[in-house]
């Protein structure tokens, strides 16, 4: 398993080192992070003081995450195929090519060491992790995936599902990514036989 990626510093310091947001505009955006809950970057973005791409460059500057925007990116269609759909919407992310025993994912959220490590059950193959935005990764998924997108029930969760998604979320969770502008839960270090 890959070595979990330690925070060095927090997703707020590095847009303010960059002059893309005010000291002023991160504590309004702290204070509606402690009232609503979630990350920190979703509330920047929502307020109007940093761009996705913004945020998805200080990731990518801090883990060394290679960013690859997908707008002209044509992806194989048995490359497509090694991860099951729902698991693609639910955790939006991408399979965009395979070299080998790797395979190259795009993730809006590549500090999920949880999910990683679900893929590489599900494929039985290393991860290679690239990162992009929500909407570039949105707007990919439907591109490639459009009419199977349609017949949505064919693709719902069922209470297994909920169950292994219950579980993949407290793995998700990382030591190295703590404080209240973090994740509320922490690694949990088990052994897991999940059949997906």
């Amino acid at each position: 398993m890959a070595a979990l990626r330690v925070v060095r510093k927090k997703i707020g310091e590095l847009l303010l080192e960059r002059h893309i947001i005010t000291p002023e505009q991160l504590s309004t955006a702290i204070e509606e992070q402690k009232k609503k809950g979630g990350y920190l970057s979703q509330h920047l973005i929502a307020l109007g003081f940093a761009t996705e791409y913004d945020v998805v460059m200080c990731i990518s500057n801090q883990y060394n995450f290679a960013y690859l925007p997908l707008k002209n990116f044509s992806i194989p269609q048995e490359v497509l195929e090694l991860i099951p759909l729902k698991w693609i919407k639910i955790y939006t992310l991408l399979p965009v090519d395979r070299v080998g025993n790797i395979l190259s994912v795009v993730m809006a959220d590549p500090l999920n060491e949880g999910v990683i490590q679900m893929l590489r059950q599900i494929c039985n193959c290393e991860i290679a992790v690239f990162i992009s935005t929500y909407s570039e990764l949105s707007e990919a998924i439907n591109k490639c995936f459009g009419e199977q997108l349609k017949d949505l029930e064919k693709y719902h969760i069922d209470p297994k599902d909920l169950e292994m998604l219950k579980t993949a979320t407290q793995l998700i969770q990382s030591k190295a990514y703590m404080g209240p502008d973090r994740r509320k839960y922490i690694r949990v270090r088990k052994a897991l036989d999940i059949s997906f």
